[in-house]
C-alpha cells in the first residue's frame, strides 16, 4: 500500500512539474510523511537509513544549485530529499542518477535540435520520479 501511495505522489509530483514548473511542498511533505510511516511500520525501523537518504541525494543536488544558480530549484531538492526518506540513501541515489541521467539526455536533445538554449529551463521532477520509480521496482527496498 504504501509502495503505491508513493508511485501516486510521484505521478503528481511530474505533473505538477510540468504544468508549472514547481513542485508543491505539500506533495514534498507528503512523500516525507510516507517515508516516515514506512520507517515506523518496519519490523525494526532503520532511521539512519532514512537520515541517510534524506542528504544522500538532496545535498549534491544543494551544492549544484548554489554553484550554478538556476540549475536545480528547490522543489527538486526536497523532492530529493523526502524521496530519500522513503527509499533511503542506496536508493535515493540509484534514482537521483537514473533521473539526471535521463534529463541529460533530454535536454541534449532539446539543444541538438534547437528547441531550447542552454540557459533555458525544463522540468526535473518527472526525471527524477521515474528515476525513484526504476530505484523502487529494482529492489532497493
Amino acid at each position: 500500500m504504501l509502495r503505491f501511495l508513493f508511485v501516486c505522489l510521484l505521478l503528481q509530483v511530474s505533473i505538477c512539474d510540468i504544468r508549472t514548473l514547481k513542485i508543491p511542498d505539500r506533495l514534498n511533505l507528503a512523500i516525507l510523511v510516507l517515508g516516515l510511516i514506512r520507517q515506523l511500520a518496519a519490523p525494526e525501523p532503520a532511521w539512519e537509513t532514512a537520515a541517510g537518504g534524506l542528504l544522500a541525494a538532496a545535498l549534491p543536488m544543494y551544492l549544484l544549485a548554489a554553484a550554478f544558480p538556476g540549475s536545480i530549484g528547490g522543489g527538486d531538492i526536497k523532492f530529493a530529499a523526502a524521496a530519500g526518506v522513503f527509499l533511503g540513501a542506496a536508493g535515493v541515489l540509484q534514482g537521483a542518477a537514473a533521473g539526471m541521467l535521463l534529463a541529460g539526455i533530454y535536454g541534449a536533445g532539446l539543444l541538438l535540435r534547437h528547441k531550447k538554449t542552454a540557459r533555458q529551463t525544463f522540468a526535473l521532477g518527472p526525471f527524477l520520479a521515474a528515476g525513484f520509480l526504476f530505484a523502487m521496482i529494482t529492489g532497493w527496498l
